[in-house]
């Protein structure tokens, strides 16, 4: 078609069951609209019964996708589907294959039915925009591929572009170099992503979801990985990237695979980017083989990550590191609920591990127990917020300390003492709380560092012990 050119088409698939539309030959979709520019399509296709075992729509040839749109600049693309099941066989063919050149906005959408491919290099959805455009996309129903080469959906946009993604659905991948969902783009636009629904892979390098551009995920739903070498969510960032990922509460990300296969995983291409970790009470992140959460620096960059645990983070035994951070400035912020089964490794970096809560929770760690470090590579250890935190198991000095909330060396009610071995800072707005029994014994903090000494001193009379 030409340029200025409107393409609408509302295709109903009728009863009396079997394959309604189906197409053989090679580069054969079952429909297609190619506008140069400046072009506006709109696809929708329902089926008038329920899924059921036959395809409405079929294509079976190489590079035969169910819906082919593309075109140039300033265009308008709209696929969707309804209660339909689609389904294509060949290599190369996509469920919905749609994209637009710069200033576009192209949307794709499953309401309820399912679409299948299980040709190699064939995405259930690939969609696609330029610079300065929108891309959007809502998915409900099944999304399922069996090749190789084959993420459910592939969704990259250009510079300064806006990216929208949100799943309730069903999404299985078991070929390799499969990921569940793929999102792309270059720099200067962001993503926000939200899913709620499951995401399973079983192939190598089959990720859960890979984010490669700054954006936004958060995960109500369950995600899991099982082929090797595979994360259940892969953030790759760039100088200037910035990841946030939150992991709600009743949400699971498991990766048990073999190698590198994190239940999450961030990796630097180069430079310096920033991320933003939080697992909710009653998440977890899980992974069967390496770190649950973890960096990597294969670009030779580094990432400053900020993570807060109030969920589960957890590895197979607690000798195995859990989390490790090994590049940038990070920080770990440690809420009263969490449960972090594994070690932790800070990395290169200045480095700060949190404990935080607010009044009336409580919390415990063991610093050291049965000579495994709670975290190693820490150059500050925080106390903040109102909250309790005792510190239990051997005695170990901790690097510098700063209390910003309310401090007891040995918890209340305890004589014990705690070890600074680098500086010990006590904040204006932080309260040291100090136990002394009527025969002189009392909580000690040994400095071997420098002392700033500010806030409230707590002095509270406890029976002999």
């Amino acid at each position: 078609t030409a340029d200025n050119s409107l393409f609408a088409l509302n295709l109903t698939v009728g009863l009396g069951g079997g394959t309604r539309i189906a197409t053989t030959g090679a580069v054969a979709p079952a429909i297609r609209f190619n506008g140069p520019g400046n072009s506006t399509g709109l696809v929708y296709i329902d089926a008038a019964s329920a899924i059921g075992s036959e395809p409405a729509v079929r294509t079976t040839g190489v590079a035969s996708s169910i819906v082919e749109m593309h075109a140039g600049a300033m265009s308008n693309f709209s696929a969707s589907s309804g209660d339909a099941l689609l389904q294509t066989e060949g290599n190369g063919s996509h469920g919905f294959d749609l994209s637009a050149g710069n200033d576009s906005s192209v949307s794709a959408s499953l309401r309820s039915g399912a679409m299948t491919t299980a040709g190699e290099g064939a995405s259930v959805a690939s969609v696609a925009v330029g610079d300065y455009s929108l891309l959007g996309a809502r998915f409900s129903g099944l999304l399922s591929s069996t090749g190789d080469r084959s993420p459910t959906v592939t969704m990259a946009a250009g510079s300064s572009s806006g990216l929208i993604f949100f799943s309730d659905a069903n999404h299985t991948t078991t070929g390799d170099d499969s990921p569940g969902v793929v999102i792309a783009g270059s720099a200067g636009g962001t993503t926000l992503a939200d899913i709620s629904g499951v995401i399973d892979t079983s192939g190598a390098r089959s990720h859960g979801f890979w984010l490669d551009r700054t954006g936004s995920l958060t995960m109500d739903g369950a995600i899991t990985v099982s082929g090797a070498d595979a994360s259940g969510a892969y953030g790759r960032l760039g100088n200037g990237n910035s990841l946030d990922i939150s992991v709600a509460a009743g949400a699971d990300i498991a990766a048990t695979g073999t190698g590198e296969s994190y239940g999450i995983h961030l990796a630097s291409t180069g430079g310096t980017a920033t991320a933003m970790i939080d697992i909710a009470e009653g998440a977890r992140v899980f992974s069967q083989s390496d770190a649950a959460i973890g960096e990597g620096n294969a670009g030779g960059g580094a990432i400053d990550t900020t993570l807060t645990v109030a969920g589960r983070v957890e590895r197979p035994d607690r000798a195995d590191i859990a989390i490790d951070l090994s590049t940038g400035n990070d920080t770990i912020i440690v809420l009263p609920t969490a449960d972090i089964i594994g070690g932790v490794d800070m990395g290169a970096g200045t480095d700060t591990v949190a404990f935080d809560g607010t009044a009336g929770t409580t919390g415990r760690v063991a610093l050291l127990a049965d000579s495994v470090a709670f975290a190693v590579g820490v150059e500050r250890i925080e106390k903040r917020g109102e909250g309790t935190w005792v510190f239990e198991g051997d005695a170990v000095p901790v690097r510098n300390f700063v209390n910003q909330g309310q401090f007891a060396p040995a918890g209340a009610g305890v004589i014990g003492t705690f070890n600074v071995a680098g500086d010990l800072t006590l904040e204006e707005d932080g309260t040291l709380e100090v136990d002394i029994t009527a025969d002189g014994k009392s909580d000690r903090v040994i400095v071997d560092g420098a002392g700033l000494i500010g806030g409230r001193l707590d002095v509270n009379g406890i029976a002999y012990p």
